[in-house]
C-alpha cells in the first residue's frame, strides 16, 4: 500500500498500534526508573503550584477525557470497530492519567518538569502527526478526483 500510491498511506491498525505503543510505552517502562530516582536522589520539597504546572495538568486531564469520550462514542453508532482502537484509546487514557501523576509527584519532590514526561508529550507529538498528513493527504486527492 505505501509503494502503489503518491503518498505514504499507513494503515489504521499500524496507526492505533505502534504509533500508540511508542509513546504510552516509553513513559510507561521510564516511569518506574523515574520513581526511583525521585526516591532516593531528591529531598522532599514540595514546590508552590503555578499557572504552567497547573496548565500542565488540565491540558492532560482534558486529552485523557477526550480520549475517553472517543472511547465510548463508537458504542452509541452501532458500528464495529477493530479490538486494536479500543485498546488503544483505553491506553491512551490510562497514559495521561499516569502524565499527570509523574507531573504531581515529580513537583512534590522538587523537580518542576520531569524530562521523561517532556519526551512523551515530544513523542505523542509526532505520532499525531502522520494521521494528521493522511487524512489531509485523503481530503487533497478526493478533491482533485
Amino acid at each position: 500500500a505505501i509503494r502503489d500510491s503518491s503518498y505514504p498511506k499507513l494503515s489504521k491498525c499500524f496507526q492505533q498500534t505502534t504509533l500508540t505503543f511508542a509513546p504510552c510505552g516509553w513513559l510507561w517502562l521510564t516511569a518506574g526508573f523515574h520513581l526511583v530516582y525521585l526516591r532516593r536522589h531528591t529531598q522532599y520539597v514540595k514546590l508552590p503550584i503555578t499557572w504552567l504546572h497547573l496548565a500542565r495538568l488540565i491540558v492532560a486531564l482534558i486529552l485523557g477525557l477526550a480520549s475517553a469520550v472517543h472511547l465510548f462514542l463508537p458504542l452509541e453508532d452501532d458500528k464495529s470497530f477493530p479490538a486494536s482502537f479500543y485498546v488503544s484509546q483505553s491506553l491512551w487514557v490510562i497514559t495521561y492519567l499516569l502524565a499527570c501523576i509523574l507531573m504531581v509527584y515529580s513537583r512534590r519532590f522538587g523537580v518542576t518538569s520531569p524530562c521523561i514526561v517532556f519526551l512523551f508529550w515530544l513523542l505523542t507529538m509526532f505520532t499525531h502527526i502522520v494521521p494528521l498528513y493522511s487524512v489531509i493527504m485523503q481530503k487533497v486527492n478526493c478533491k482533485s478526483l
